[in-house]
């Protein structure tokens, strides 16, 4: 594994200080919420904001985000033991993950979100989470490394790592990167958006925050974002459309392309659930 520093909550740290923040709350907010769980606990922490962000309660405690990984364990001819959470956000699967692999290493780039987690595990003492603060497409561990990697909700989000770069290259190179992780036989799941999703047809908004760009050829998608703005939740600075979606079958493709030569594909309502 490269070299990082451990701070004072035991993260191990590949960016070092500062970094973009973004989130489903504001920065402030998110601070609000890594005092209250010092003071009272995490768990109470995220039951508080709950109550004021209601479409955030399934995101937090819902073990059903979780139902994907009996498939995969399917899959795995050995018993599995160390697994990657690629983006891991406030920490829900990897603390699930937890009661099925001896190791979960947790990897979440924004620092308020690791620092959450750090909280989570000393409260909770679950050890056998590692906290990793890095960027998705410089993951810092050997070759054949995990059993299982997860990329719940992130994919689409990998060309922010370098917005002037190619956005589906980024991706490519990304998921190549965890297959160079994984081991004979391991397994990659993804969550994501299906682009041509029934929904996006009746304006429902993609991760831009602007309906149908989702469906529109990139250049024309980025067109519209110069024109009227976008990414608002990340940045109101981008003017072009980097959150790349595909159909299934282009998901198929792209992972062909990055090495991976058996691919499943399920349809949900909604991966978060």
């Amino acid at each position: 594994m490269s070299q990082g520093s451990v701070d004072a909550h035991n993260i191990l740290d590949f960016i070092g200080p500062g970094g973009e923040y973004w989130g489903e709350i504001d920065q402030r907010t998110m601070k609000d919420v890594i005092e209250k769980a010092l003071k009272d606990g995490y768990l109470e922490a995220l039951v508080k904001l709950a109550y004021t962000h209601t479409n955030l309660g399934n995101y937090f405690f819902s073990h059903r985000r979780m139902d994907w990984l009996f498939h995969c364990l399917a899959q795995n001819n050995s018993q599995p033991t160390r697994v990657l959470d690629l983006g891991s956000g406030w920490g829900t699967l990897s603390f699930l993950l937890a009661k099925y692999f001896n190791e979960v290493w947790s990897v979440e780039a924004v620092y308020e979100r690791a620092i959450f987690q750090a909280i989570r595990r000393e409260q909770t003492k679950e050890n056998k989470v590692h906290i990793v603060r890095c960027w998705s497409h410089q993951l810092p561990f050997p070759n054949e490394f995990f059993d299982l990697a997860v990329a719940n909700g992130m994919l689409e989000w990998v060309p922010f790592g370098d917005v002037m770069k190619n956005p589906q290259k980024m991706q490519l190179d990304f998921l190549r990167g965890v297959y160079r992780t994984l081991k004979i036989g391991g397994c990659l799941y993804i969550g994501i958006e299906n682009r041509i999703a029934y929904s996006y047809f009746l304006g429902s908004r993609d991760h831009t925050g602007l309906p149908y760009t989702s469906l529109l050829p990139r250049p024309f998608a980025s067109l519209i974002i110069a024109l009227l703005g976008g990414y608002k939740a990340r940045t109101s600075s981008l003017r072009r459309y980097v959150t790349y979606t595909y159909s299934a079958l282009g998901y198929r493709k792209l992972l062909a392309l990055a090495g991976f030569n058996k691919v499943d594909g399920y349809s949900t309502n909604n991966y978060n659930f």
